[in-house]
């Protein structure tokens, strides 16, 4: 690369990332505001695994992986917001290398396949009530990924995951 193909990714991957973080912290306040039991529980749960003396009175603290590895629900409502209100709803990634047969339909070579992955959040196929804010559809008594896990795809998957899904 070049080094001005450098400082334009460099500044592709900041505004990128502050879009669709700024909107998905909007859609998750919305959210939240409309559900206050889903906040309090929030609420709860952020305050017991954080505390609460710690996080007063300028003693503002950074958390640690550890601590942020609890916040189960807290991942649960972050990937229920993503699902409703995915910042990047269509993923461009694909051209067919040769035709292909899918269920009876031609997909010609050099066709562009896409991803969208609003239709695949809403669809009750794989979300019951897929219209309704449910964080817990993210949440297993076992500990385990949830059903809901498999057909998630809020930072999509592979070579091509968004670098932020660890932000």
């Amino acid at each position: 690369l070049t080094d001005q193909e450098i400082k334009f990714d460099t500044l592709m991957f900041f505004l990128a990332g502050q879009d669709t973080t700024s909107f998905s912290l909007c859609a998750a306040l919305h959210l939240l505001a409309e559900h206050p039991e889903i906040q309090d529980r929030l609420r709860s749960e952020v305050l017991m695994v954080l505390g609460k003396e710690e996080y007063i009175d300028d003693k503002i603290q950074t958390p640690s992986q550890s601590q942020l590895d609890q916040l189960k629900y807290m991942h649960a409502v972050i990937k229920e917001t993503m699902r409703l209100y995915p910042a990047v709803s269509i993923l461009y990634n694909w051209i067919a290398k040769e035709d292909h047969d899918y269920n009876g339909m031609l997909v010609p070579k050099n066709s562009i396949i896409d991803t969208y992955i609003y239709a695949i959040h809403r669809n009750p196929k794989y979300f019951e009530n897929p219209s309704k804010f449910d964080p817990s559809r993210f949440l297993s008594d076992s500990g385990e990924e949830s059903k809901a896990d498999n057909f998630w795809f809020g930072f999509s998957t592979g070579a091509r995951m968004c670098l932020g899904s660890s932000f």
